[in-house]
């Protein structure tokens, strides 16, 4: 390590942080984030069960393209407007977490049905 780079501390290691990275800031250590996902698609494969991740987590097409690539079969949502936002992102399959409740919301999820699929 030189000076133009800081270890912080991290879940499950050390993050080499470039100095130039103003803090506070999202530091993600992608192969870590690949090997996570293969590890879970594995662990998924040998117990014959889908890989559904929940996107809350981390809310973002990017790393829902990574999970998908990796072995999930949908991606689990809490909310419509969830499945409407990844919809628009090119996703296709969806877990709903909770129950749609109220006639507004039941009628935006059929229009969401109708209007993407």
């Amino acid at each position: 390590m030189n000076n133009e780079h800081a270890l912080e501390s991290a879940v499950g290691g050390l993050l080499d942080i470039p100095r130039s990275v103003e803090t506070p800031s999202l530091v993600v250590d992608l192969d870590r984030v690949q090997t996570n996902l293969d590890e879970m698609a594995s662990f998924a494969r040998e117990h014959n069960v889908a890989l559904v991740p929940h996107v809350k987590t981390h809310r973002t097409p990017q790393f829902a393209d990574l999970q998908m690539r990796s072995g999930a079969s949908a991606l689990c949502v809490a909310k419509l407007s969830e499945a409407e936002e990844f919809r628009r992102s090119g996703f296709r399959t969806f877990v709903m977490a909770y129950p749609i409740v109220g006639e507004e919301k039941f009628e935006r999820a059929k229009r969401f049905v109708r209007d993407f699929f």
